[in-house]
């Protein structure tokens, strides 16, 4: 087990010593081990807190908004320009939520 922990310490090591492609190799590895589990136990947190607080507050489901993306595009060649694009717009996916305390909520 310390061999391969060594082993891999050399790796990173090799790959930080290297031009910008071994630094960003090391970069995305550790968004991919440390980052990502972060953000995925701070979603469970927020549902888990989030669930807790509906329950408390007699909070039911009244409104279903869908996900919605829109795309504009739009070509313009003038001298020889190539294709220009222009706005995009996304609207996420959210449910509504009427409580006891005269509130809404949007999750």
């Amino acid at each position: 087990m310390e061999r391969n922990i060594q082993s891999a310490s050399n790796v990173v090591t090799a790959l930080w010593k290297q031009d910008w492609i071994g630094r960003l190799v090391v970069f995305v590895n550790f968004v991919a081990l440390v980052a990502v589990p972060v953000v995925i136990a701070l979603k469970v947190y927020s549902d888990t807190e989030w669930q807790v607080f509906a329950e408390e507050n007699g909070c039911q489901k009244m409104n279903v908004e869908t996900a919605d993306f829109q795309f504009d595009a739009a070509m313009k060649v003038p001298d020889n320009h190539p294709l220009e694009l222009h706005s995009s717009m996304s609207t996420p996916h959210k449910t509504g939520w009427q409580c006891n305390n005269g509130m809404t909520y949007w999750r």
